[in-house]
């Protein structure tokens, strides 16, 4: 889960791209 939840949360897009 990094680049599909990174698409949703853009704010968070460092949390889930990790």
């Amino acid at each position: 889960m990094g680049g599909n939840s990174y698409h949703r949360m853009k704010f968070c897009t460092e949390f889930y791209y990790y």
